[in-house]
């Protein structure tokens, strides 16, 4: 699993009050490092323009030895990523002589460094000299007189070292040299640091362009155990990928058969699901027919269209089942419709005036209500959970549909939705096939003026992908209104 360095807030142009929405604008959360698509996805919930320039936080530094706080001023969020890359690398220490380059520089240039040399320090461990043992300028003193630093004393007879002033000879060396103790909090000391050659200007080296990778799944295959080196050889895998493509490199691993391995998803086109395959794996077994299973997931993502994906994305955040869920309802996408509407509460709030309330009227009084405020109450009244996605806009009112009978409504709770405020689905009973599942989505443009209207999509069962493979949550509680 890969270590987590920062947690970031991106937004365009207002700064963010909350991880769900910022004055109006859409705001999405991230966890850096973070693999392209993960990126890619969160640039679409924030509707990146063409020629934007996104807006990001550190919300929490996830790394031990981030002392200097940074911001948006340093540097861009792809140099962000690429140094959040470089430091869920570092050792142990590697990570104390980063920390020492950081706090040298600071203390030399009294700034913080801009992410281009942040991240020649963390590819440049090795130009920092990191001394364990010592913590302060007695000790300093001392280590400089033993191993013969400090050529004025290195004839200086035994009996002699007992009455040098090593704090203050200790003192000297550190100012002479420029070194830094490094602590670990306010009161431990961790060591002493001291640059002891030049930088070399690794950023230039890196390609920060996002681009859309040439796979819709990443895995990370082991191999068998090799007793000769005591290790697995550890290869990434592309797919969707041919067959010729799979055996060849299962024989590059060095394994006859896919048993003898084991894999966890790196990144996926529909990121939600790229912890998923790990779990489908463990629980089918690793073998063939696991990874033809997911190839052949990977090739639908590849052929996915552009009103697909965002249908698809929004299928996955709803559906917490495993692989063989998400397979089914991939199935069954072009049963569904997405539509987009209002994005933020303050939209909500203009939305639902507009619909009550003459052109002239509406623009009259909108101007003075708190459209927030009065927003986020009509978002709880309707029990509608803000739904953050992407290409149609970060945000969607949605509702999960199941036939319970005649004119009765079964509402579902579900827990753990990421960004979702609120999380209340209703069930209303529609004249459906048995065991069939309906999403609802209130249409139109989610502008001012603009009134919502409900559109259905009907999910019927079919011999290729059951609708009994999509378990519900199963927490029932008293039905709340309907919203329509």
């Amino acid at each position: 699993m890969r270590k987590k360095i920062f947690d970031v807030s991106l937004w365009v142009n207002d700064p963010p009050e909350n991880s769900c929405y910022s004055h109006g604008m859409p705001c999405a959360s991230l966890v850096l490092p973070a693999t392209p698509y993960e990126l890619l996805d969160a640039l679409e919930k924030i509707r990146l323009g063409p020629g934007d320039a996104p807006h990001w936080h550190i919300g929490n530094y996830c790394f031990a030895s981030t002392v200097i706080a940074m911001s948006e001023e340093q540097g861009s969020i792809y140099e962000l990523n690429a140094l959040a890359q470089k430091l869920s690398m570092l050792d142990e220490r590697q990570t104390i002589a980063y920390q020492g380059l950081v706090e040298l520089d600071h203390a030399k240039n009294h700034r913080s460094a801009p992410l281009s040399l942040l991240i020649d320090m963390a590819c440049g461990t090795d130009s920092c000299r990191v001394m364990r043992e010592v913590r302060n300028d007695f000790e300093l003193g001392k280590y400089c007189v033993k191993n013969g630093l400090i050529p004025n004393l290195k004839e200086l007879p035994a009996e002699l070292l007992g009455v040098l002033n090593y704090e203050e000879i200790g003192q000297q060396q550190r100012k002479a040299e420029g070194g830094i103790f490094l602590k670990k909090d306010s009161i431990t000391t961790i060591g002493y640091a001291v640059q002891n050659s030049g930088l070399a200007d690794a950023h230039k080296d890196l390609d920060l362009t996002l681009r859309q990778p040439d796979y819709t799944i990443l895995l990370e295959v082991s191999g068998s155990w090799s007793e000769s080196k005591r290790s697995r050889k550890v290869m990434p895998l592309k797919l969707p990928a041919s067959q010729e493509a799979l055996d060849d490199f299962l024989a590059g691993l060095g394994d006859a058969d896919w048993k003898e391995t084991a894999w966890e998803g790196l990144d996926c086109r529909v990121p939600v699901l790229t912890d998923r395959i790990w779990n489908y794996a463990s629980e089918a077994s690793y073998c063939g027919e696991a990874i033809a299973f997911i190839n052949q997931m990977a090739e639908k993502l590849a052929y996915m269209s552009p009103v697909e994906l965002p249908v698809c994305k929004a299928l996955m955040e709803v559906c917490k089942g495993g692989m063989t869920d998400a397979g089914a309802l991939i199935d069954m996408l072009d049963e569904f419709h997405l539509t987009s509407q209002a994005d933020t509460p303050v939209e909500l709030a203009e939305e639902t005036l507009s619909a009550a309330l003459s052109e002239e009227q509406a623009a009259l009084l909108i101007p003075h209500v708190k459209l927030q405020e009065y927003g986020e109450d009509k978002h709880n009244s309707i029990k509608g959970p803000f739904f953050p996605k992407g290409t149609n806009g970060p945000f969607f009112f949605c509702a999960l549909f199941r036939e319970s009978g005649p004119g009765k409504e079964e509402p579902w709770r579900i827990n753990n939705w990421r960004n979702i405020c609120g999380s209340t689905i209703w069930a209303k009973a529609e004249q459906l096939p048995a065991r069939s599942w309906r999403l609802r989505f209130p249409s139109g443009a989610g502008r001012c003026g603009t009134r919502s209207t409900v559109c259905d999509a009907g999910v019927s069962p079919s011999p290729a992908a059951p609708a009994a493979t999509f378990t519900p949550p199963r927490n029932r509680r008293s039905a709340p209104p309907s919203p329509t």
